[in-house]
């Protein structure tokens, strides 16, 4: 349907990685283009940065600089080739906590093949506020490399517009198959390691792999 439409196949940014002083934002559109990152404390939106990864369509920029457990507005516009502007319009997100500071987190899984179920789960998690979500695993029911369509059209169709305003925390599962998308999709603190771990203000989140065996070393060394 959105084949000659210039759009966010990830249905619209998504946030990963707060920390008190900055925040990553990632993005992928239908085709290359340049894109402008807007934000500030106020819906003004006084900063911003360019991201030109000549002939990229999966984009992301990490901004520094910010403030702790701070609201910040922000938008992404990005340019094709031809001069067509998609505009993400107003979003915001929140800075990490401080130590000693509350901490308030969903957690969900197996978001696998029910884009209508999570869609809805997603709304009732946005209603609480926390700081990030939890995602613990199976978040795509078969998402190896030629199943890209259960990230864009099921995974991302149903929660997107949670991510977009709430950083998710994922955890690599069996349904996940191979790295091609989850890396591609999801920023951690251990690129194309699928067990990490993560410090958000008192608490400290170990993320674990229970296929590790299988997935990362069938015949280790």
């Amino acid at each position: 349907h959105f084949r000659d439409l210039f759009h966010f196949t990830t249905g619209a940014p998504h946030l990963s990685m707060p920390t008190t002083t900055s925040i990553n934002i990632s993005w992928e559109t239908d085709r290359p283009a340049v894109a402008t990152v807007f934000y500030g404390e106020t819906d003004e939106m006084g900063n911003q940065t360019v991201v030109d990864k000549a002939g990229t369509r999966s984009q992301s920029v990490t901004i520094n600089g910010l403030k702790p457990n701070t609201a910040y507005h922000y938008r992404v516009v990005s340019e094709d080739q031809e001069g067509n502007r998609l505009d993400s319009g107003a979003l915001m997100f929140r800075t990490a906590v401080e130590k000693g500071d509350p901490v308030i987190f969903a957690a969900l899984s197996d978001t696998e093949a029910r884009p209508h179920v999570n869609a809805h789960l997603a709304d009732l998690i946005w209603k609480e506020s926390p700081h990030l979500v939890i995602n613990a695993g199976d978040l795509t029911d078969g998402g190896r490399h030629d199943h890209r369509a259960e990230w864009t059209h099921e995974y991302f169709a149903a929660t997107g517009h949670l991510m977009a305003r709430t950083p998710f925390l994922p955890v690599m599962g069996n349904g996940e198959d191979d790295f091609v998308w989850f890396d591609r999709y999801h920023l951690t603190s251990a690129p194309e390691i699928s067990y990490y771990n993560y410090q958000y203000g008192d608490v400290e989140f170990f993320v674990l792999d229970s296929n590790l065996a299988k997935r990362d070393q069938p015949d280790p060394a």
